[in-house]
């Protein structure tokens, strides 16, 4: 599987977010009351949607976002949706998408690893009290760290919760970008291929640290503030090495990392080159 790259990079640096929680308001036909407790925007690392809105997967990595939800009994959700916020953190209809054909492009939801739509549907799942869902998207990279998601759940009895957030790295994950040089295999080429597209990283408390890039797994070790991943598959092969930083605003804060990157996919001829994470 491949992030897609070219295609499909763009924004800020980072695709794997947690989030900062602010206002929270319901609108409802009754007294059904309910909260969104977070969510998290874990980034290029499964695949589950294709670019022509269907439920499979294809070749290309989506983004992952998780959502965990609470209900006072157990609740019938209709329908999700994820979109850009308008003035006021209100719904405007910009970038959306959702489980239902009314709602934009499609999300597609799963629960401990099932699958709760296979397409656009009218009625989700019923949650006992408190769930956790993941969510997968074909977004271009509009979806960031620093931007506004409006994640709407419509409910079985006409109510809707609503949550606006503002998406931030999580602690354990470095997220970023990668750009490499390619032999472009064409000698009347005046400058080299570039390839780029997104990595993640988690930091394990025991020195470990995995991840992928491209599809790629990656795995090592994190050594004081080195960090040293790589890996192969059917893919190709890629590695990367770079140093941590850590916020000072607390101890053992936020951590962030660049370094350099050699990435040789199976189809072309690749060297070093950058990479950035936040």
């Amino acid at each position: 599987m491949m992030t897609r790259a070219g295609r499909r990079i763009g924004g800020a640096s980072g695709t794997v977010a947690a989030v900062t929680v602010l206002g929270l308001f319901l609108t409802s036909a009754s007294n059904a009351t309910g909260q969104l407790l977070a969510l998290e925007l874990l980034g290029r690392d499964a695949d589950r949607v294709s670019a022509a809105g269907t439920a499979e997967p294809d070749g290309y990595t989506d983004v992952h976002f998780r959502v965990k939800v609470e209900f006072p009994e157990p609740t019938t959700i209709r329908s999700i949706t994820l979109q850009r916020p308008g003035d006021g953190d209100r719904p405007d209809g910009d970038l959306v998408y959702g489980t239902r054909d009314s709602e934009g492009e499609l999300l597609l939801a799963e629960r401990d690893g099932e699958r709760m739509n296979e397409g656009f549907t009218d009625r989700l799942l019923t949650i006992d009290r408190e769930g956790t869902l993941d969510l997968y998207v074909d977004d271009n990279g509009t979806l960031d760290v620093g931007s506004r998601v409006l994640v709407e759940i419509a409910l079985e009895d006409g109510s809707v919760v609503r949550q606006a957030f503002t998406l931030a790295p999580p602690q354990n994950r470095l997220l970023g970008i990668w750009q490499v040089h390619c032999d472009p295999g064409s000698p009347d080429a005046f400058e080299p291929m570039t390839l780029s597209g997104r990595l993640w990283i988690d930091l394990g408390e025991d020195g470990s640290a995995t991840g992928g890039l491209n599809g790629i797994p990656l795995a090592g070790t994190v050594d004081g503030d080195s960090i040293d991943v790589a890996g192969e598959s059917a893919l190709g092969r890629a590695s990367v090495r770079g140093e941590l930083a850590r916020s000072s605003s607390s101890k053992g804060g936020r951590p962030s990392a660049s370094g350099w990157l050699e990435y040789l996919p199976v189809d072309a001829r690749c060297g070093s080159g950058s990479s950035s994470t936040e």
